[in-house]
């Protein structure tokens, strides 16, 4: 997937840099959702970066499809994680949504797992006064 996107960054320069630009952005912003536990926020960001991804054709229609039964069942935000080009998604999701979602993959012949994120003793310490 990193040579497609050098082969189209030597076709289209100015959209690739653009879609690179606009990724940067997002990942400032979605630093700063995480921060404020805006995790609305943080799924819209995720789904706007997926979108970009899919313009730099690293998405597949595999992806796209997790993707968006990710969405239906009540996901957050979703994309691609890794390099892209596979099958690999990254959903956000309450722990009330995260059951659904996964038995909508598993459903659809997909598989996938429930995890969740919490700060660590360093986060915390740092956040205190």
């Amino acid at each position: 997937m990193v040579d497609a996107v050098a082969k189209l960054r030597e076709r289209k320069p100015q959209m690739v840099e653009k879609s690179f630009e606009g990724i940067r952005a997002l990942v400032i912003n979605a630093r700063s959702a995480i921060e404020a536990g805006d995790h609305f926020a943080l799924g819209r960001l995720m789904d706007l970066n997926q979108m970009i991804l899919s313009g730099l054709f690293v998405s597949t229609e595999e992806i796209e499809r997790m993707c968006a039964l990710a969405r239906s069942a009540g996901a957050l935000g979703a994309k691609l994680t890794g390099a892209g080009g596979g099958g690999c998604v990254v959903a956000l999701a309450s722990n009330e949504t995260a059951p659904a979602i996964l038995s909508a993959w598993k459903s659809n012949g997909f598989d996938g797992f429930v995890t969740r994120v919490e700060p660590t003793l360093e986060d915390l310490a740092e956040a205190m006064p």
